[in-house]
């Protein structure tokens, strides 16, 4: 459960549900602060996004971490082998989470503060 809930596309389509229902919501009620209050969540689910491959990940098991940041230390892979294409896919997974995750804390943080101004 842990894995699938933290997937890229699983956080962001929670993300984009959370603000549907909570607009659906607010426009049924004709109480806008159920926008903002999506927001909350929304700044939740970029921080999880943000931090799911350091900080959650590495809590899991410290010696893959340590085994991870210590390897290239003396063993660096050849530009263009396998095993460094290997390595820069994993690190641009990486940093594409925690740009997704980063933007979804702006937009979230953004809504949760302005959110019930839009309606």
């Amino acid at each position: 459960m842990y894995k699938i809930l933290l997937k890229t596309w699983v956080m962001c389509t929670l993300s984009i549900i959370t603000l549907l229902v909570s607009l659906a919501y607010s426009l049924f009620t004709q109480d806008p602060q159920w926008v903002g209050r999506s927001g909350s969540i929304i700044t939740i689910i970029g921080l999880l996004l943000t931090m799911k491959n350091s900080v959650l990940s590495s809590s899991r098991d410290i010696e893959n971490v340590m085994n991870e940041k210590f390897h290239y230390a003396v063993y660096v892979p050849q530009k263009d082998s396998q095993e460094y294409n290997d390595q820069k896919k994993i690190t641009e997974k990486i940093m594409n989470d925690e740009l997704i995750g980063l933007a979804l804390t702006i937009t979230g943080t953004i809504i949760w503060g302005y959110g019930d101004l839009f309606l």
